[in-house]
């Protein structure tokens, strides 16, 4: 009607970054109003398989403006050992990777491409 006003709240986003197969911005809407990590971590695609799940944290800013960090351990969460962490607007999930972890996924890799070159190599022959 002539002179109604229409309020439309804001969508807040968090953030998921690091060793997610996903990352990106996702909003927080009426529907995702309890964002856990474990929500998060779905929309995201799931972890890496790098990934460093139990040394996660949670960048958030404070009442005064200032960055901090919680830490997550992704592993015990997905167990359910401990307790999924409730996601605020902007926040940001950074899930490291882990070096040991990609060293070894690249070396099987490139045993798997050798092997199977040396396996056609020897029905050639």
């Amino acid at each position: 009607m002539p002179g109604d006003i229409l309020t439309v709240p804001h969508a807040g986003i968090v953030y998921a970054l690091g060793a997610v197969n996903r990352p990106g911005g996702f909003t927080v809407s009426n529907d995702r109003g309890q964002l856990t990590t474990l929500k998060l971590l779905s929309l995201a695609g799931g972890l890496d398989r790098a990934a460093k799940s139990d040394r996660a944290v949670i960048v958030r800013k404070d009442a005064g403006g200032q960055q901090r960090e919680v830490a997550v351990d992704l592993k015990k969460v997905m167990k359910f050992e401990s307790e999924d962490v409730r996601l605020l607007p902007s926040d940001i999930l950074y899930v490291p990777k882990s070096t040991a972890k990609q060293a070894l996924l690249k070396t099987a890799e490139l045993s798997a491409a050798i092997g199977t070159a040396v396996v056609i190599y020897r029905l050639i022959q």
